[in-house]
């Protein structure tokens, strides 16, 4: 992608929006780890367009997880993102996340003159 290194304050804001979306601990969701993976890059929350998942092997309910995003390819106002979950405890495989997301209006818009 050949992008200078985003400022530190986009992944601050990007850590802030997953805590305060409760999505760090326990409850942590694909979609707001891709989400925060894009804050961290571009400084915006994007609206999702395509979102696929693969699954590999269960993990139970107290199962302790790793969740990993990275933007991978940016297109326009289309960006890909694509997330990696593993067992904490062995490294296991467990699912991976494959999003499109989009700014819902340009950058600058007012939205609608109508």
């Amino acid at each position: 992608m050949g992008d200078p290194t985003p400022p530190a304050w986009m992944a601050v804001a990007a850590r802030k929006w997953l805590e305060d979306a409760g999505a760090i601990g326990k409850d942590a969701a694909g979609g707001d780890v891709c989400a925060a993976a894009i804050m961290s890059v571009e400084g915006i929350i994007k609206v999702s367009v395509h979102y696929d998942i693969s699954y590999f092997v269960p993990a139970k309910h107290h199962d302790e997880v790793e969740m990993d995003g990275r933007v991978v390819d940016r297109k326009g106002r289309m960006t890909a993102v694509t997330i990696e979950v593993r067992k904490k405890e062995t490294g296991e495989l467990v699912a991976i996340g494959r999003q499109w997301m989009t700014t819902s209006r340009p950058k600058g818009s007012q939205g609608s003159k109508l």
